[in-house]
């Protein structure tokens, strides 16, 4: 709950609020922001059923992060822009990762949320995480981000189980001509886009970016523990063809590559019993993706829509960690062409991966393999009261390697009596599915020096269980939309989440190796042992008081109920043992307009973690933006200004690294849009 820094944390709502207020009422411009809060009501989604609709009629806690919120949040990452979600969890873990997902389960490597850019999935099956550091685009490109809370199995399938995150780009057609944009600052040290976009003799459009960053290194914890700045460089292309009429084509691709320094360690049979990984040995990735998508139209037969993609991710990091991941994607959908009151959506598709983990000091048995998932989903809909009640059911139906068949059924009731009001109750059920880190990893954790002088050292291996199953969620929510005005609307969203087969792990009988060195190896496994509650909800509010000011402002609950399995072995934990933990955050938010000049600031206050020894916090970050000529913007962006540094999380998973602070930082962006001569 809201304990030390909270009141602190009112305070300087109500003064943001307040300086916003009186700076508002000197205005007397008639610029007008991007969209109305009635326009941003209306917003077409299509991440709820695969389809266009408006956000106030989609049955699901959803959030729009438009192009206007990115440009004015100061965020240069995707990472970074998910803040703005109401009750999403974002804590960044060092310059380079974060742990990021909805409704709890955030950690590193957090394996509930399924993230896409483009339709293009980018999680890695081995732990059914997302590397957010490979994560990129310039900015100014994004269209949209469409975040859903909750699960959204029954569209997206497995490990869409918290949360979805779908990124948006724009068309080839709307980013025509140069686009310049440069960032310097003390964290953000250097940030350069690139962008050209022209048209095509056959009517259709196209850009080419690239895209370069220079990063600093965080504060470390703990001493001497090194630096963990980090570089990218990343280019790519998109074409867009309007064929006729009725086909559209979209090709797309980029590539990229990276640099993280970390500060590790892996255990060793010899004192000290560990081996620092550090400088040397950064972690680099390397990548390249290419999409292709047709969009076929008719009066007759309704929508189809094909998409294949081919993914290329390699992550190398020298006696210490390396892997390379292929993925080949094949999925359709179609909505056939229905009148009335039902409507109807089915599809499917096949996604093949040739996952090569090299053998390193963290893996040291790591082989290749192989696995496919062939997935098919359908959904309807019916108006029962039409223009006023719906109801839909539908399921994604999935067959892997892993856990084999996986149905994922869903339920949704949406009532809108009028215009203005809107109520939707939904139950779901999604999975996480086992991801082969869980059925065969072999991992050299931690060494135990030997308790007395004769005695060997305890090696601490996790090994993957072949019986490891998937994870089951069972989801019941509720959520209310009004809009009181033109000016202020509404967002309420609750939820029930039960979770089975929650992974415990155990401890296996230790065996003594004769070596040499002689040691005993004390093997940990995961199990499907674990239940966990939890129950919440998030509310959000927008009022737009004047044409040229807006505010949004927001806060969410959550409290956990971890029930531990009453296996004698079990680690981390007591058999039988039950922790409760609430947890809440909020955030205010203000956007103001002055002729050719914007003040935008924003608090958040974080609640800590009592399982990680994490403090809350609450930061103010400030932007301040200038059109100095209908070509250029320049914005001044200074976040954390409340303390010099603070921790957000701590790196507990398996592969851990060293515990870092977000510092306070300022920046300088310079954007420049040449006119067409």
């Amino acid at each position: 709950m809201l304990r030390y820094g909270a009141q602190g944390g009112s305070f300087i709502f109500l003064f943001a609020l307040l300086s916003c207020g009186n700076a508002a009422g000197a205005a007397k411009s008639d610029d007008l922001f991007a969209l109305s809060l009635d326009e941003l009501m209306q917003l077409e989604v299509t991440s709820v059923s695969r389809r266009p609709e408006e956000i106030r009629h989609a049955p699901s806690a959803i959030y729009v992060i438009t192009a206007e919120d990115l440009r004015r949040s100061g965020a240069t990452t995707i990472a970074e822009s998910l803040r703005l979600v109401p009750g999403m969890n974002v804590r960044r873990l060092g310059t380079g990762s974060w742990a990021i997902s909805a409704r709890d389960f955030d950690r590193l490597y957090a394996n509930k949320l399924l993230v896409m850019i483009d339709g293009r999935t980018v999680y890695s099956p081995n732990f059914s995480g997302v590397f957010w550091d490979a994560q990129d685009t310039i900015m100014e490109d994004i269209e949209r981000i469409e975040v859903i809370r909750g699960p959204g199995a029954v569209m997206w399938g497995a490990n869409a189980v918290n949360g979805v995150v779908n990124i948006v780009t724009r068309s080839a057609h709307d980013t025509q001509g140069t686009l310049i944009s440069a960032t310097a600052g003390t964290e953000d040290q250097g940030i350069l886009s690139a962008r050209y976009g022209f048209s095509t003799s056959n009517g259709g459009a196209a850009r080419t970016w690239v895209k370069a960053t220079a990063r600093d290194d965080q504060v470390t914890v703990q001493p001497n523990q090194g630096d963990d700045d980090w570089q990218t460089l990343r280019s790519g292309f998109r074409y867009d063809s309007d064929a006729n009429a009725t086909d559209t084509f979209t090709i797309q691709g980029d590539v990229h590559s990276g640099r993280t320094e970390i500060y590790s360690t892996v255990p060793t049979l010899t004192p000290p019993n560990y081996q620092s990984v550090y400088n040397e040995d950064d972690v680099r990735n390397h990548g390249a993706n290419i999409l292709g998508r047709w969009h076929h139209s008719t009066a007759n037969d309704g929508e189809l829509i094909m998409q294949v993609y081919y993914d290329n991710d390699q992550r190398l990091a020298k006696d210490f960690y390396s892997s390379i991941l292929q993925t080949s994607d094949f999925e359709f959908q179609h909505i056939p062409q229905i009148t009335g009151r039902h409507s109807f959506i089915w599809g499917g598709g096949v996604r093949y991966v040739d996952d090569n983990l090299k053998p390193e000091p963290l893996f040291p048995n790591a082989e290749q393999a192989y696995y496919t998932r062939t997935s098919g989903f359908f959904q309807y809909g019916y108006a029962l009261i039409e223009d006023k009640l719906n109801v839909s059911l539908g399921s994604k139906f999935e067959y892997n390697d892993f856990t084999y068949f996986e149905p994922q059924p869903s339920v949704r009731l949406l009532w809108y009596p009028n215009q203005s009001r809107t109520f939707w109750w939904a139950v779901s059920r999604a999975v996480r599915t086992a991801g082969r880190n869980d059925q065969s990893a072999d991992l050299n954790y931690l060494t135990l020096p030997p308790a007395a002088p004769a005695d060997p050292p305890t090696l601490v291996t996790f090994k993957g269980n072949e019986d490891y199953q998937s994870e089951n969620l069972t989801a019941f929510e509720w959520g209310w939309r009004e809009r009181f005005s033109a000016n202020l609307t509404s967002d309420l969203a609750t939820f029930y989440n039960r979770y089975d087969d929650e992974r415990a792990v155990i401890a296996l009988p230790p065996i003594t190796q004769p070596g040499p060195p002689q040691y005993v190896e004390q093997a940990i496994t995961p199990v499907n042992e674990n239940t966990v509650h939890t129950w919440g909800f998030e509310y959000l509010v927008d009022w737009q008081p004047r044409k040229n000011w807006q505010v949004q402002a927001w806060y969410s609950f959550i409290r956990r109920v971890d029930e531990y399995t009453e296996n004698p072995n079990v680690v981390f934990a007591l058999p039988g043992e039950r922790r409760e933990e609430d947890r809440d955050s909020a955030s205010l938010r203000s956007y103001w307009n002055q002729g050719n000049f914007e003040i935008d600031s924003r608090v958040r206050y974080v609640d800590g973690l009592v399982s990680g020894d994490v403090d809350p916090y609450t930061e103010l970050d400030v932007r301040f933006g200038w059109r100095v000529h209908p070509e250029v913007r320049l914005s001044l962006y200074l976040s954390n200004l409340l303390e010099d540094s603070h921790l957000e999380g701590r790196a507990t998973d398996i592969i851990s690294f060293a515990d870092t602070e977000v510092e306070r930082a300022a920046s300088v962006t310079l954007e420049w849009r040449p006119a067409a001569r």
